[in-house]
């Protein structure tokens, strides 16, 4: 896609480009499509992904302004992974949004580095899985491993100034590998199941009619455990309260009360244990109750059918 003006052309083989603001500017300039706000805002492409090379040249603005790549976010980019260059910072950051909501700690990487308004910077980042890898004008500066966003939406960003892109390009894309299927208890057919897909919902059994209905996504941490958060289809993951010890659905954080890990039985069933104490999903025995005990490989009612 080439979009030319009077004034320039915008060099990308992205479509559908939707600013999140109306009152930001992204217009096309010589350098390419050039964001202009005095606070946060997106321009967002309709493309998504999972796996892929995203590749972007970063021009700040010699009057001020940060700028990000985005990868793997919602529509609006208030959700999402950003690639960030800051002169006020003195750094290249990776970091990541959940609702346009941050803190310091959602901070993947930091590089110290000098940033200067006016040079124009190559980035490229290399999303696989769970493991990301960046360089800026041909230097890697960042190797990680994060699960939390598997796939979504590519876009650019401005703060408190301007920046412009030029040759933004995705190539090798595609969807996430993950698995997904419902969770069905071999000895009693229940499924795990919620009422509703909200934050704080607890999350319960169902007879395993409902197993067609209630999927659950898997997605890798990048953890040295290999463990997973499990997800609703909506995003949404299993999240063990450990302050009232339930289990009940919350936005991905990254913390081990929200991760698991699947332990293969040779009868192709699976134990899920906590990665924050080691335990293991349960089924009471009258099939009414979904908790967490010590794990015991041959108990039954601690065994998961993967159903796809």
């Amino acid at each position: 896609m080439l979009v030319k003006v009077s004034g320039g052309e915008f060099r990308t083989n992205l479509s559908g480009w939707t600013k999140d603001l109306s009152a930001a500017s992204w217009l096309v300039s010589e350098y390419g499509i050039r964001g202009k706000y005095f606070s946060d805002a997106n321009y967002i492409a309709k493309e998504k992904a999972g796996n892929f090379t995203y590749e972007a040249d970063m021009l700040l603005g010699e009057t001020g302004g940060a700028g990000s790549i985005l990868f793997r976010a919602s529509e609006d980019g208030r959700s999402g992974y950003y690639l960030n260059l800051d002169p006020n910072m003195k750094a290249i950051r990776l970091f990541y949004k959940i609702n346009g909501a941050f803190e310091e700690r959602q901070v993947l990487a930091k590089v110290p580095t000098f940033i200067q308004p006016g040079h124009t910077y190559k980035v490229k980042i290399e999303a696989n899985g769970p493991h990301i890898v960046v360089h800026v004008d041909s230097q890697k500066v960042i190797d990680i491993m994060d699960g939390t966003f598997a796939e979504g939406h590519f876009g650019l960003n401005v703060f408190g100034g301007s920046a412009s892109y030029q040759n933004v390009n995705v190539s090798n894309g595609e969807a996430a590998n993950l698995t997904k299927s419902s969770l069905v208890n071999a000895a009693t057919q229940k499924s795990i199941y919620t009422a509703n897909l909200v934050n704080g919902e607890p999350v319960t059994l169902h007879d395993a009619s409902a197993a067609s209905i209630q999927k659950w996504v898997f997605v890798p941490t990048g953890d040295e455990a290999g463990s997973y958060s499990i997800r609703t289809t909506a995003g949404q993951t299993l999240d063990l309260d450990i302050g009232q010890n339930k289990l009940q659905l919350y936005h991905y954080l990254g913390y081990n009360n929200q991760r698991w890990v699947l332990h293969e039985n040779k009868d192709g069933s699976v134990h899920i244990t906590s990665a924050h104490h080691q335990k293991a999903l349960e089924v009471s025995e009258d099939g009414t109750e979904l908790f967490l005990s010590e794990l015991n490989p041959s108990l039954d009612r601690q065994k998961w059918i993967l159903a796809k």
